[in-house]
């Protein structure tokens, strides 16, 4: 983990075709969580996770090693969002529930160093924070086992 000095962030995906069909995308807040949340881990985990952390605005399968191979770091960090609800109106500071599935692919041999998933409930305009708490932990933990 810690010859991953340089990392990007693609833009999150969704398993919907369509964000506006996953519930809790119509709320105005979340038009653009894909963007946000990467946008906000990316600033995050600059100079704290990782030693640089670069924000690219490109789609990026995490198969495709040859892609992986083009972009000028040690590792590619990506999300997908299952799921979002929010249980709370527009104007109204609810709750919302998110999931997220997140890898680290290795841009050298496309091996997903680190894949988790994490579910979330926070408020309304919380919803990056609690993502990124238990990222950062995830990292930093997986970071501390030592190598073979």
């Amino acid at each position: 983990m810690e010859s991953y000095n340089k990392v990007i962030i693609t833009d999150f995906s969704s398993l919907a075709t369509d964000v506006r069909n996953l519930r809790g995308l119509q709320i105005r807040q979340y038009k653009t969580i894909k963007q946000d949340l990467a946008d906000h881990m990316a600033e995050t985990f600059d100079g704290s996770i990782f030693e640089t952390t670069l924000r690219i605005h490109e789609k990026i399968k995490p198969r495709d090693l040859e892609a992986m191979r083009k972009l000028p770091a040690d590792g590619v960090l990506m999300g997908n969002i299952k799921e979002i609800v929010s249980l709370g109106g527009e104007n109204n500071a609810g709750l919302t529930a998110i999931q997220v599935e997140y890898k680290l692919v290795d841009v050298k041999t496309g091996e997903e160093v680190i894949k988790a998933i994490h579910r979330s409930t926070t408020d309304l305009d919380k919803v990056a924070m609690a993502q990124v708490r238990t990222l950062s932990a995830l990292i930093n933990k997986a970071k501390n086992i030592p190598q073979n």
